[in-house]
Formats: C-alpha cells, sequence, structure tokens
C-alpha cells in the first residue's frame, strides 16, 4: 500500500539509540523532501531509486528503505527498515512517521 505524505517522521538507530528528526520542507529548487532538523540533509523521492537520503557535499547516495522497493513506495519515505553508509560505516535505523499525512503543499521551516 503507497503511504501518504507526513509532516515529521524520526530515523531511530539501532545500534545506539540515537534519533534524527526530519520535516517535511521544499529544497531551494522547489522539490518537495524532507530535511533533517539540526543539518541540512535531505531525504528525498528518485524517480529510479525511490526516496533516498543524499550527502549535501558529494551528492552521494547515503541511505535508502531496505525493505521497499521503488515501485512500492509513496508519497512519503516508507516506515521500517533503513540503512545507511558513508565511507565504510553502515548503520540500520527504523523509520516511524510522527503525524498524519501532511498538506500537500509544504514551505520550508
Amino acid at each position: 500500500m503507497l503511504n501518504a505524505p507526513v509532516a515529521r517522521f524520526e530515523l531511530r538507530r539501532r545500534i545506539d539509540a540515537q534519533v534524527y528528526r526530519f520535516t517535511r520542507a521544499a529544497r531551494d529548487d522547489g522539490q518537495p523532501g524532507y530535511r533533517r532538523d539540526d543539518r541540512d540533509l535531505w531525504i528525498l523521492r528518485c524517480t529510479r531509486r525511490g526516496w533516498i537520503a543524499i550527502d549535501p557535499d558529494s551528492g552521494d547516495v547515503t541511505g535508502r528503505p531496505w525493505d521497499a522497493a521503488p515501485a512500492d513506495q509513496g508519497d512519503a519515505p516508507p516506515p521500517g527498515r533503513w540503512v545507511s553508509c558513508k565511507g565504510d560505516k553502515s548503520c540500520v535505523h527504523d523509520l516511524v512517521h510522527l503525524d498524519e499525512p501532511a498538506p500537500q503543499d509544504c514551505e520550508r521551516p
């Protein structure tokens, strides 16, 4: 089932319970996505890859859902297991939606 946009979600790192919060926003180029609350890191919808985390400096993919194929993803990053990778370090997170579906229009906080 495809999920609707949500206003906020968390990525909860399994190894140490670190929590990263994201809020729905529009990037400077107008593309909607989710911005991490404490840094300029984004999770965006890519046509080919689905929802992915992007490194702001290199543009590399640094995270993605583990169990949801791009064709099965909806208008918000899918809840469940996510895997991140930066350099030689990989971590498993749980993505948890915090809110009801968000309004279709969004502005950068």
